[in-house]
């Protein structure tokens, strides 16, 4: 780098020295025509070099050290491609409530809404009844078919989504008041009315695997109840002008136990938990908020329970579970509000059934549907008048999946 800039000096130096002389030869020969023009273009050629040598600055064939290039802002004349490269943020995927409780459901006890036996409440037994020989009235209602195997008592794993839930009396004995639908190992949901006059959870306690409700069956499993959850705009039956029913749907938490052995020494839990097997399973629930009635007419629908099988008649209480096969959305919105003086819908449930009715003590119990061989979870027995003489009212499930998963989140275990 010295050695050019020296090499610049010196060059500099000469030709200035060389416009002098010759600025001195014009001088003297003016009077020479060719001499001048000579003299006149040497002399240019050396102004116009040395001028030019000072406006441009000395080239460099490596950039200086730290130096920065800088680009244009300004919009380029000539032709040139520019990639841009876009970075889109992904929108956040939003779960509906249907599918946060399937994966609940999913995550906790695998498999729901399975049933392991063929059994129909509608189908016909395989060895009828002798003729003349009228057999007792043990269905949920009261219908003439009496060969059916809804008025016999269902095989093993018929229900096992089903909960029969208890109140344990002063005087330690059992009274059975409602029944339940197992969602998680911790926790069943039923209707809230069945807490209407005892909200106490300790005085409640929770049965899975039962079908004959009088002994023990196999899978039998027994908990406390550790917490009730009613929905919070509940309303009960006769409470004042908002008095409706409205809103009757509840959840009960379970209380795992201590050791692995139940309330009567069965040693059937795990981890203190409901433990599944062919006869205790979880129900599915429908896929979506909201589910349109009118898509389930079609599809096989039954209610099931322990309640009375007539109206006002404690001796009809069945030994065991007893179910019925019904149709769901068959009955009108303003139908249903004509029999019930009410707006049926802006209470969360619906009407269904004609001669086929749920009754006193099936309270809280399910309604589902078969959808692709798997039973899904549509109504919760509810209220109605007599047995079979009206539709019954059943709390609209779907309609509270944001509820639902909401509070089995929280609390499942």
């Amino acid at each position: 780098m010295k050695i050019a800039w020296s090499l610049c000096a010196t060059i500099y130096f000469i030709s200035a020295t060389l416009l002098c002389c010759l600025t001195l030869i014009q001088a003297q020969y003016q009077q020479g025509s060719e001499a001048r023009r000579r003299t006149y273009a040497y002399r240019n050629y050396l102004q116009q070099y040395l001028y030019t040598r000072r406006s441009n600055p000395p080239y460099f064939t490596t950039p200086k050290p730290k130096q920065e290039f800088e680009v244009s802002r300004a919009r380029s004349t000539s032709k040139t491609t520019r990639r841009t490269t876009t970075t889109t943020t992904p929108k956040p995927v939003v779960i509906s409530p249907a599918n946060r409780l399937a994966k609940i459901i999913e995550k906790t006890g695998g498999k729901c809404g399975a049933r392991s036996s063929n059994y129909l409440p509608h189908a016909k037994r395989a060895q009828k009844s002798p003729k003349g020989v009228q057999q007792p009235r043990r269905g949920r209602v009261v219908w003439d078919d009496d060969d059916s195997k809804g008025a016999s008592p269902a095989p093993r794993g018929t229900f096992p989504w089903m909960v029969s839930l208890f109140v344990l009396l002063k005087n330690g004995e059992a009274l059975f008041m409602c029944a339940g639908t197992l969602l998680t190992p911790n926790i069943a949901v039923t209707a809230a009315h069945c807490f209407t006059n005892n909200e106490k959870q300790t005085t409640w306690f929770a049965r899975v695997g039962d079908n004959y409700i009088l002994q023990s069956d196999p899978e039998e499993q027994t908990f406390r109840v550790s917490k009730i959850v009613k929905h919070g705009n509940f309303k009960p039956l006769g409470s004042g002008k908002e008095g409706d029913g409205r809103h009757d749907i509840a959840l009960v938490i379970l209380q795992p136990h201590r050791s692995s052995r139940d309330l009567y020494g069965n040693s059937n839990q795990e981890e203190g938990l409901v433990k599944y097997g062919k006869d205790v399973k979880p129900i599915c629930i429908l896929p979506q908020s909201d589910y349109p009635l009118n898509k389930l007419t079609g599809l096989h629908c039954e209610i099931a329970g322990w309640g009375m099988t007539e109206y006002n008649n404690s001796n009809s209480y069945p030994d065991s579970v007893r179910a019925a096969r019904i149709t769901v959305g068959d009955v009108s919105d303003s139908f249903c509000n004509y029999l019930y003086k009410r707006n049926v819908h802006k209470t969360g449930k619906f009407c269904a059934g004609y001669g086929v009715d749920a009754c006193q003590e099936d309270s809280g119990g399910p309604l589902v549907c078969r959808m692709n061989g798997i039973y899904n979870l549509v109504g919760i027995v509810s209220s109605g008048k007599g047995c079979g003489i009206y539709p019954g009212l059943y709390t609209d499930v779907s309609r509270y999946m944001d509820w639902l998963a909401y509070w089995v989140e929280k609390e499942s275990v």
